[in-house]
């Protein structure tokens, strides 16, 4: 049986199962929905496990502005980071990295800046910094100092949130 089909007698099911629930002031029985159907019982339990097994292939619905029909998959974010909380979360965890990344000494925040921003390798970094030195001591160095300092500072802001919490449940 074709998927439209399927769907269609499973709307038809609905309709049944909503009419005889206020005819019957109760929630009707599955043999009541098949003969109200003209199905046998059976037939509905096999119907019932087609629509199971049915996927959702598209949302449509009326669109409130126009009235033209819409697919509701349209608006769904293609990834989870691309959903407004994780945006949000991406953007202050981007102010609070530039944040840290000020404290540290200039070396290591040019060093950082030239990897990552530039994408040069440490080879080229060493280059553009004219130093002899592995500059992959100096961005080794920074990455902890950044590491302890952001831990040390989200666990604060941990400490301060749970703190609010529990004050406002006093």
């Amino acid at each position: 049986m074709g998927s439209a089909r399927v769907a269609a007698q499973g709307a038809q099911g609905r309709e049944a199962h909503r009419k005889l629930s206020l005819e019957l002031s109760r929630v009707p029985t599955e043999y009541e929905v098949a003969a109200e159907l003209g199905m046998t019982l059976q037939e509905l339990q096999h119907l019932l496990g087609e629509l199971d097994s049915l996927e959702v292939g598209s949302l449509r619905i009326e669109s409130p502005w126009g009235g033209k029909e819409e697919d509701l998959c349209d608006y769904l974010p293609s990834a989870p980071e691309d959903t407004p909380y994780f945006r949000c979360q991406r953007s202050e965890m981007k102010e609070l990295l530039a944040r840290v990344i000020a404290e540290l000494p200039e070396k290591e925040q040019q060093v950082l800046a030239l990897y990552y921003f530039d994408d040069l390798t440490m080879k080229e970094v060493e280059r553009c910094l004219h130093r002899r030195i592995a500059v992959s001591q100096i961005h080794s160095l920074a990455v902890v100092r950044l590491r302890s300092r952001l831990e040390e500072m989200l666990s604060v802001a941990g400490s301060k949130a749970r703190a609010a919490s529990t004050g406002a449940g006093a």
